[in-house]
């Protein structure tokens, strides 16, 4: 199976009859290099009344409210072009959940520019950002501010509702369907969602690693960089156990003690 879409009517949830269990129940698919043995060295949240009370929403209204809610997504949405722009990753499987993450407000919101002409990225970007400071003019006393991110193509725009757009450009080659081609790119499954504006896409991994409150880090292996696992350790403690890699033989407790390496340093505008 490839591709799952979430309409605007309905988007799919886990079965209930998965509430209440705590080893993840077998999925319909699983990557041949990987079994159903739970990692525990990232425990899923110390209170696992967390984890049974991580249901989902039922329609893309309910959705929108949550964006808007957790992320004040009535303040820059409109600025958006989703015809060359999507919203990805973690801040989207925050708003499907009825609760919010714990860490909501240590998110930021991830934008993915898709489109072929790669050189009108940073155009899209300062346009957005000159769009952002019309709707939010009225606020004198915080600016909204931007920053480069070197060696890589990203820009942060922090706004003055303490939340950061994080816009990425992300080369899709001579794909005929950009969209499932970046969503089939990313390495943890349950990172594989994107909000178009009017409706969420996903793929069929995504959909297991829902309903079965579980998920697996494509790129895992024994010398993964410290980075890796601190995300890792992030959606355990949502409450989504880790399933690791069939004889996987990497110490995490290693892997966690290694030396922060920066991925960037910043420029700011």
């Amino acid at each position: 199976m490839g591709e799952s879409e979430i309409d605007d009517e309905r988007l799919v949830v886990g079965s209930t009859r998965y509430s209440s269990v705590i080893q993840p129940s077998e999925r319909l698919y699983i990557h041949s290099c990987f079994g159903l043995e739970v990692n525990m060295n990232f425990p899923s949240t110390e209170d696992r009344n967390c984890r049974t009370n991580l249901t989902f929403v039922f329609t893309i209204d309910e959705f929108k409210q949550n964006l808007a809610t957790r992320f004040s997504s009535a303040l820059w949405l409109k600025a958006i072009d989703f015809s060359k722009l999507v919203i990805s990753g973690g801040c989207v499987l925050n708003a499907m959940c009825r609760s919010p993450f714990f860490d909501t407000k240590q998110q930021d919101v991830n934008l993915l520019y898709y489109a072929e002409d790669a050189s009108d990225f940073e155009t899209i970007v300062q346009s957005t950002a000159n769009i952002l400071k019309k709707i939010i003019s009225f606020d004198l006393t915080h600016a909204i501010t931007m920053e480069k991110v070197p060696g890589v193509s990203t820009y942060n725009v922090f706004l003055p509702c303490n939340v950061r757009l994080s816009f990425s450009s992300i080369s899709t080659g001579n794909a005929k369907q950009p969209l499932s081609h970046i969503l089939h790119n990313f390495d943890m499954d349950i990172c594989q969602l994107e909000f178009t504006g009017n409706k969420i896409i996903s793929t069929f991994p995504f959909l297991q690693a829902l309903a079965t409150r579980s998920f697996i880090v494509y790129s895992l292996h024994a010398e993964s960089p410290k980075h890796l696992c601190t995300r890792i350790a992030k959606y355990c403690n949502r409450g989504f156990d880790l399933l690791v890699p069939i004889n996987f033989d990497g110490d995490f407790e290693l892997m966690m003690a290694q030396e922060e390496t920066p991925l960037y340093r910043v420029e700011h505008h």
